[in-house]
């Protein structure tokens, strides 16, 4: 009997519950509602029981029970590096630590590290600091972007300003930039190698 293959998928920027996002990022849905089910819906066609997925940030728009019947119904084991809107954020003054763990994420800190065959990347909800292009996005939050260091960089919060900068090393995984589903890391790591041309967002 054949082994299971278990994929590795990362997302970023969902916003459930966020009405204004629609009209912001030019979301393909009605109303909040059916963005909710649309995000859903996207993702576990995609992601299997069995597999990871890798949110890098801004999951929820408000507190986490409030998408709670959103949150129960995504497939697969779910890991946070939470975002400047996640409630569990290091940035925010009482990080609420508890509530992810009741719904079966797993908290990372907001910049890690991860592995996968020969490639390591580095994560983050923000891009790197650009000391040389320090208004690149958002200097608000700048003291919170990893500083570069040759490795390259997955991450979100830019919503639809880029989708890969090649030459920071920076390739952006939000849902608005990848069809409103989580992209495989297969598909980021032949960005990082060259053998996958994925053109920048504006």
């Amino acid at each position: 009997m054949a082994s299971k293959v278990y994929k590795t998928w990362f997302t970023s920027d969902l916003h459930f519950g966020h009405e204004n996002i629609i009209d912001y990022c030019n979301r393909p849905f009605p109303d909040v509602e059916a963005m909710n089910q649309g995000l859903v819906d996207r993702w576990n066609s995609v992601v299997g029981d069995w597999d990871n997925v890798w949110v890098l940030g801004d999951v929820v728009w408000g507190s986490v029970s409030s998408a709670a019947p959103w949150l129960e119904q995504l497939n697969g084991s779910k890991y946070l590096v939470p975002g400047n809107h996640d409630t569990v954020w290091a940035g925010h003054k009482k990080p609420a630590k508890h509530e992810w763990g009741k719904f079966g994420w797993r908290v990372l800190d907001g910049t890690c590290l991860t592995s996968y065959k020969t490639s390591t990347l580095m994560l983050c909800h923000f891009p790197y600091f650009d000391p040389e292009h320090p208004d690149l996005f958002d200097v608000k939050f700048d003291r919170f972007k990893p500083r570069p260091h040759g490795l390259w960089l997955l991450h979100g919060h830019v919503h639809t300003a880029w989708k890969v900068k090649p030459e920071q090393r920076m390739i952006n995984v939000g849902t608005d930039v990848w069809d409103w589903t989580p992209v495989n890391i297969d598909h980021l790591i032949e960005i990082t190698k060259g053998r996958a041309h994925e053109p920048p967002m504006g």
